[in-house]
């Protein structure tokens, strides 16, 4: 039996090359329960491009973005939250989920440097 199994996770994960589809199918294989969102507010390849160069614009957005998350979740026991790229999620972002999912761990996976990711 897995680790997983009857585990309760959010995922935020940029829909990219299927990694939402592939990394959220893996765990709920392993018998987890799989709340799951895109990482940013808007998929657009414009929004992407402004908010590359002007990152402080949607911070709001953002963050206004991922507390409505929050607020459909708040009654779930969340195990983990796992963010993928972590393009859009401020400290501030992070902040509000440890606040409100206070036994879970969070998990951050990057394939690039974090050097890259302001």
């Amino acid at each position: 039996m897995s680790y997983l199994n009857q585990k309760k996770i959010i995922t935020l994960i940029p829909s990219f090359f299927d990694y939402d589809k592939i990394i959220n199918g893996r765990l709920i294989d392993e018998g987890s329960t799989v709340f799951s969102f895109e990482e940013r507010p808007a998929k657009s390849s414009l929004f992407k491009a402004i908010a590359k160069v002007f990152p402080i614009i949607f911070r709001p957005i953002a963050y206004f973005y991922h507390r409505k998350i929050i607020e459909k979740l708040k009654t779930v026991q969340i195990d983990y939250i796992l963010i993928v790229k972590c393009d859009m999620v401020s400290k501030k972002v992070i902040s509000l989920y440890k606040e409100n999912f206070k036994t879970a761990k969070l998990c951050l996976y990057l394939w690039d440097s974090i050097a890259n990711i302001k």
